[in-house]
């Protein structure tokens, strides 16, 4: 998720938009140029989109979001990273010795 205040305002929008996908994994949230003010977590989203009938995971570490796919990803899969900020690394990193 982008922002704080954004993932509190959209949580249940974010949550129903996830519901379509096989596998969900939620990163930390890229806070941008906001501070944590709002209390709210990456893991709230992932309860959400639980509580909605989803599972739904928290990896909030991207080495061991990497490990996590590279042990669970099967042929034909395809993996969508998708936010702001620095999950671009997450791409380069699955190929990197692959």
């Amino acid at each position: 998720p982008h922002t704080y205040s954004r993932t509190k305002n959209l949580m249940d929008d974010f949550a129903k938009a996830l519901l379509n996908f096989d596998n969900i994994i939620i990163l930390d949230i890229y806070a941008a140029r906001e501070k944590n003010t709002y209390g709210i977590t990456s893991q709230d989203l992932a309860d959400k989109i639980c509580s909605l009938g989803k599972k739904a995971l928290y990896i909030p570490d991207f080495n061991e979001c990497v490990k996590y796919l590279k042990e669970n990803v099967k042929e034909n899969d395809i993996i969508l990273t998708q936010g702001a900020g620095t999950v671009t690394e997450i791409g380069p990193m699955l190929t990197k010795n692959a």
